[in-house]
């Protein structure tokens, strides 16, 4: 129940952070559309709330330029959902996303595609290129019955991109680097995505908003690992505010499940004894009838790749 705990706790809120995001993207020109479609990664998805919401903003950008009847020039902005690449190592995280998206009618990711950020290696080295030839060369080998010449005749002429590294459009990391030492441990794969940008790529950075105590040298340390890529300056990133529909909604979903634990026989103040004052006092507040619910202020930082330019060819 740890997974359905933590989106208890975090989900509706870190989706609502990720949607102000986009929005604040979208408004200073830098949110990344492309007619052949976004490919996007969510670095420490947990339950899925940027990815859920880039899909669901990504979705309502097209319906509001359909529903307008616009112009032609922006009919030219509708694009295809999103292609999102979930990393999350909980499996039972995981498999929380795979049951909402089954759930909630938009569909959704089924899970995490990739379950280890720190070891993600977008750039190869030579040494792991070759090795990956080798073993897509065995491959064809395999499925076609050729042999070893053929089957590299086939990776060149099917297959020709084969040595170009994954590139993400965008990449969404969230209320990930916490701590000095994962950033430390997460700077070779960060190093990856930033080198593979594609121009007008963004690496956007949300987080506590906090700027005190260990997060002040965390916010520094990345803005020097991102050096190189433009930083956009928000004085104070927008903080969406629930109406009364909404916020009574989520006190019915609050209670219930504050009901549904009594059912099962928990006593939820003897359950919450050893926890401490902050978080037990956080839960009280969301089971009481008049509760308002709040959506945290958050840090957002973000990075974005200008275009390179091409390199001459010598005579």
């Amino acid at each position: 129940m740890v997974a359905e705990a933590y989106a208890y706790t975090h989900l509706i809120s870190r989706y609502c952070n990720w949607w102000d995001t986009f929005a604040c993207l979208l408004a200073a020109g830098w949110f990344p559309m492309r007619e052949a479609g976004l490919r996007a990664l969510d670095v420490g998805a947990g339950p899925g709330s940027a990815t859920y919401a880039l899909l669901d903003f990504s979705r309502a950008v097209n319906l509001t330029i359909v529903d307008l009847g616009a112009p032609d020039q922006f009919r030219a902005l509708l694009t295809p959902r999103p292609e999102i690449a979930m990393v999350e190592s909980s499996w039972a995280m995981s498999h929380f996303v795979h049951r909402l998206s089954e759930e909630r009618g938009l569909g959704g990711p089924y899970g995490a595609s990739l379950n280890d950020f720190f070891n993600l290696r977008l750039v190869r080295t030579r040494e792991m290129n070759e090795e990956t030839r080798r073993e897509l060369i065995s491959k064809i080998m395999d499925e076609y019955d050729s042999g070893w010449d053929g089957a590299k005749w086939i990776l060149r002429e099917d297959y020709p991109e084969w040595h170009e590294p994954d590139r993400y459009h965008l990449c969404m990391i969230s209320h990930f680097l916490t701590l000095d030492k994962v950033l430390e441990d997460a700077a070779e794969a960060l190093q990856g995505v930033k080198k593979t940008l594609p121009p007008g790529g963004i690496i956007a950075v949300v987080g506590a908003a906090r700027t005190g105590g260990k997060y002040g040298p965390i916010y520094q340390e990345l803005e020097r690992q991102m050096s190189g890529l433009a930083h956009l300056e928000i004085p104070e990133p927008p903080v969406s505010v629930f109406d009364e529909e909404s916020q009574e909604q989520l006190n019915k979903l609050y209670r219930s499940i504050q009901g549904r634990l009594v059912e099962l026989g928990v006593d939820p103040d003897a359950a919450m004894a050893s926890w401490s004052s902050g978080i037990r006092d956080f839960v009280v507040q969301r089971w009481k009838p008049d509760n308002k619910p709040v959506i945290p202020r958050f840090r957002l930082e973000v990075f974005r790749a200008g275009h390179r330019p091409k390199k001459r060819r010598r005579a």
